[in-house]
């Protein structure tokens, strides 16, 4: 599973959704905030025409996903909870979260639960979280 840390998981990123003159980013590219890149957030997001402005969970492949994770919804695996992904699976497609395709099998919870639905967490979350 992931390298990635939380931190770097929570990074703004933005996607190149159409050319413009004098380019040297390719249709397609994704930019992270903080790796060389200067412009600020907000100078970004003037542009939503240009750049689209990625969700955590977006254009990620399943080993850049985090190994720990805290909820963010309240389903049966209520907000603020924190739980070690066990497993991660791929759908074809989905209606209810077009844009994130990758669910994983938590801990101590019997269904599989979509990442647009969690957040990165670390390993000392969760140790915290499963303290008595």
């Amino acid at each position: 599973m992931s390298e990635l840390i939380k931190e770097e998981l929570l990074r703004p990123r933005f996607k190149v959704i159409a050319d413009f003159p004098d380019s040297c980013l390719d249709v397609g590219e994704i930019i992270t905030i903080g790796e060389g890149v200067f412009e600020t957030v907000e100078w970004w997001r003037k542009y939503p025409h240009i750049f689209k402005e990625l969700k955590w969970f977006e254009e990620r492949t399943k080993d850049e996903m985090p190994k720990y994770v805290e909820s963010n919804y309240d389903g049966g695996f209520k907000r603020g909870m924190v739980s070690k992904v066990v497993s991660i699976e791929q759908e074809s497609s989905s209606v209810i979260f077009p844009t994130c395709l990758l669910l994983c099998y938590i801990e101590g919870y019997n269904n599989r639960l979509n990442f647009a639905n969690l957040l990165p967490a670390t390993e000392q979350e969760y140790l915290q979280f499963k303290k008595p």
